[in-house]
């Protein structure tokens, strides 16, 4: 016990006293995950919302809200270039025939076709073991595209008969970009009312 006690002594005086230079502190690690600021919408900021194409870029707004598949990269760019900020409409409620990844969805997410829209059907939200992969790539398109933010649409099927079996927490955890796997992904923008 002696023999520790002095091995300690004499190892706090050597840190303490043996050497006569300044001991540098190395610099603290890189993050391992650096997470850019995300943009806030603010509640009074102007916007123009435009799901047809081409995008009218002379609309004098200070954000565009624009159909994430059918506008690519150089239209987001554009729009960047002229001051504006631009949220990527996305589907992540019901199916629509013709997007470009409809085939991805398989058949037993497939619910009631949306009243009003021949061409859409409710999604089985409580299936996100199916689904949250389809909703990370479509989060990951709207980030290679330079999206500022998203508009996740109907994101109310819980809401609608007869898919009202759908529970509003799974809506919200479809939704939600930090939930579909990634930080990184844009933010949510406020969802508006139907």
């Amino acid at each position: 016990m002696c023999r520790r006690i002095a091995l300690c002594g004499i190892g706090w005086a050597l840190v303490c006293c043996g050497s006569k230079t300044p001991v540098s502190t190395p610099p603290p690690p890189p993050a391992l995950h650096s997470t850019p600021e995300r943009w806030k919408p603010g509640m009074a900021m102007t916007w123009d919302w435009q799901l047809l194409t081409p995008i009218d870029s002379s609309t004098d707004v200070q954000v565009y809200d624009i159909d994430l598949f059918q506008n690519d990269r150089t239209v987001v760019d554009q729009l960047h270039q002229l001051g504006r900020k631009v949220i990527c409409y996305i589907d992540v409620g019901s199916w629509e025939t013709w997007r470009p990844d409809a085939s991805a969805f398989p058949p037993e997410v497939l619910g009631a076709t949306y009243v009003g829209y021949p061409d859409e059907r409710w999604l089985d939200i409580r299936r996100l073991d199916l689904l949250a992969p389809i909703m990370r790539a479509r989060f990951d398109m709207a980030v290679a595209k330079g999206c500022d933010a998203i508009e996740p649409d109907n994101i109310d099927a819980y809401d609608h008969r007869p898919t009202r079996a759908s529970a509003s927490r799974s809506q919200r955890r479809i939704s939600s970009p930090t939930t579909a796997g990634s930080p990184t992904r844009p933010t949510l923008a406020p969802w508006r009312s139907a």
